[in-house]
């Protein structure tokens, strides 16, 4: 069974197996880092390397993605920080239209070691709802998400 827009563009399609699929589902994935980290501020991370964007609703020269529906929506994000100080203090945050969205993943480490840090969370959004994930640490500007080692992504559950 396929469900066609206009009878020219899929937008589901049901196996005979009952596999479903929604080509135009909102979804991206993004790696790299490509932004200045503000000293001792928060800085959003961005990630400017697509490896897919359906419906260009995240933007990879600001690291904000934008949601085209109301719905809730599946964030998640994963990779290296670095470099770390002895003492250093570091926290990822989810940000929705500018406002700290749940908990902090806070972190820290020493002797300049890389640090893995992941997250994921779940979001009710409105339509036009703008979500980043944004760096903060203490460090003066040297700890930072680490180019080539860090991915983002997302997607509307429902």
């Amino acid at each position: 069974i396929t469900l066609l827009t206009n009878n020219t563009s899929e937008r589901m399609h049901i196996t005979g197996a009952g596999y479903v699929t929604t080509p135009a589902q909102p979804s991206f994935s993004a790696e790299g880092t490509s932004y200045t980290q503000a000293s001792g501020g928060l800085s959003t991370i961005i990630c400017p390397s697509v490896w897919h964007n359906i419906g260009s609703h995240y933007n990879a020269s600001t690291g904000v993605f934008t949601a085209p529906v109301a719905g809730r929506y599946q964030f998640s994000f994963w990779g290296l920080s670095y470099p770390h100080p002895n003492g250093l203090v570091n926290y990822i945050a989810y940000y929705k239209n500018s406002a700290a969205y749940g908990d902090i993943v806070q972190f820290g480490g020493g002797n300049d070691q890389h640090v893995p840090v992941s997250g994921t969370v779940i979001m009710n959004l409105a339509a036009n709802d703008a979500v980043t994930h944004r760096y903060w640490s203490n460090s003066g500007g040297t700890a930072r998400a680490y180019n080539g080692q860090w991915t983002y992504s997302g997607q509307l559950l429902g």
